[in-house]
């Protein structure tokens, strides 16, 4: 066991001025010391790139990078390219995470042999308060290739980058697909069938800043992404050697009911019609199959008749 690794922390940064210090100083007051902290500063406008500077020079673990604005993959990407930690870790700018997060994790990843360390999901939240969370770890679960990827289809455990240790030698090379959202549950469809292991603790060590006027909060035509994704994850999963059809099922499903419900909830059905339909048809084909024998919970069950119906 290497007790002393280097982590590699990537924070894709863009116009979070107002956050960026508190995000950074939640990662140099570790516990954990050794670390490599990269700021991929992605064409900011405000002042967030000169003050990744001015951090960078009161901590000699912190590198800048300046490049032009390419969107959160392509800087998280850069980040990638150049991190030399045995372990990653991603923190986006305008979060934060315990000061003992990467301890644990790292300790948890080397006890259990474990490729990625998933933490519970996170608070959301606009203002960070560490004394309304208990960071005590009462139970950590170790699953196999197989389980880890059942339980992502599942959609059991948190599905962002962030929250996470990878080992840095099991997803080297994969890379954030750019223009998209929802790139996160892209990329750990790529990082999953390649751990021999992952471990899942029940604790929250991030907390998760609700940006209420961030993309993934409101309705655009990029929400289709989340349709568009699903399929590519499919084709990825039914390339394995195991038979994931209702896992498989499970995550497709789900993923066009939460479209569908996306257009419901933002009243923009007059607008988003015609991919409405699209992913409608999906949810029709094999109605009865799809209500029942993917193991849909209740909730689900009513949304997924309620877009069926609309």
């Amino acid at each position: 066991m290497n007790d002393n690794s280097l982590i590699s922390v990537i924070v894709p940064v863009y116009n979070v001025e107002k956050y960026l210090r508190e995000c950074v100083d939640s990662i140099t007051n570790q516990t954990y010391k050794n670390l490599e902290v990269i700021l991929s500063d992605d064409g900011s406008t405000d002042g967030s790139g000169a003050l990744c500077d001015e951090l960078a020079a009161t901590d000699g673990r912190i590198r800048v990078v300046h490049e032009a604005n390419g969107g959160l993959s392509v800087a998280r990407n850069r980040g990638l390219a150049i991190a030399e930690g045995e372990w990653i870790v991603f923190v986006d700018s305008d979060d934060a995470i315990h000061p003992e997060t990467i301890e644990c994790l790292h300790n948890i990843a080397e006890r259990f042999h474990s490729d990625v360390v998933i933490t519970a999901k996170p608070f959301a939240t606009d203002e960070i308060d560490w004394t309304t969370v208990d960071t005590e770890i009462t139970s950590v679960d170790t699953f196999n290739h197989e389980e880890a990827i059942r339980r992502f289809l599942m959609r059991k455990d948190n599905c962002a980058a962030w929250g996470k240790i990878y080992r840095h030698s099991v997803i080297k090379g994969i890379e954030f697909v750019p223009g998209i959202i929802s790139e996160d549950e892209v990329y750990l469809a790529d990082v999953f069938p390649r751990c021999n292991s992952i471990s899942v603790v029940d604790t929250i060590f991030c907390f998760y800043r609700a940006n209420l006027v961030s993309l993934s909060r409101t309705m655009s035509k990029k929400k289709f992404d989340m349709y568009t994704n699903a399929i590519a994850i499919d084709k990825k999963m039914a390339a394995l050697p195991f038979d994931l059809t209702r896992e498989r099922r499970y995550h497709f499903i789900t993923i066009c009911v939460d479209y569908c419900m996306q257009v419901i909830k933002h009243h923009a059905m007059a607008d988003y019609r015609k991919e409405y339909l699209e992913v409608r048809a999906q949810l029709r084909k094999g109605f009865w199959r799809n209500l029942f024998c993917t193991g849909l919970s209740l909730r689900y069950m009513l949304k997924f008749i309620l877009a069926t119906i609309k």
